[in-house]
């Protein structure tokens, strides 16, 4: 069960850093006539805990190992995630453009999804959203790549199709 986790915090490791360098990689290719090198875009890791902060503390185990990484990686409480749509909505609208990737375990996967879908509205990209054990996950918002575990550790990555 350890070794099934530690793979898993590896997989997510790995996923934000292909969504980091395929992000960048396409904004090398635009930027190719520049005569500046192009800056990288900055990652945020935004990670959501579940009920009353206590049974997922293994969110503060992953943002650090994320840290140790390079990634700036935050950990919220559940009940803050309409805030922490409103941070990001107002970080984008003040020129401070970043790939988001949210991660979130029970209630706060749930909100991770309401987070995402609150971007979605204001036309803010996701590059990414894991859930741990998700107890009544909203629909993931349209071309969001999004990564769900259950407790079983079984992993369904999938993109989320586009309804019109």
């Amino acid at each position: 069960m350890i070794l099934s986790r530690r793979l898993f915090a590896a997989a997510i490791i790995c996923g934000i850093c292909l969504a980091a360098s395929c992000r960048n990689d396409a904004l090398a290719a635009i930027q190719t006539n520049a005569k500046t090198p192009p800056r990288p875009t900055p990652v945020q890791v935004y990670l959501v805990r579940g009920l009353a902060d206590i049974f997922s503390l293994g969110m503060d185990k992953l943002a650090d190992r994320l840290r140790q990484q390079g990634y700036p990686a935050s950990v919220y409480s559940t009940h803050h995630w309409q805030s922490i749509a409103k941070q990001i909505v107002a970080n984008n609208t003040n020129g401070h453009k970043e790939i988001i990737v949210l991660v979130g375990h029970s209630l706060g996967a749930d909100a991770t999804l309401n987070i995402a879908n609150e971007l979605a509205r204001a036309n803010i990209p996701v590059e990414l959203v894991v859930t741990f054990d998700a107890t009544q996950p909203p629909t993931a918002p349209c071309r969001a790549r999004a990564l769900r575990a259950s407790s079983a550790m079984s992993i369904s990555p999938r993109t989320a199709a586009c309804h019109t």
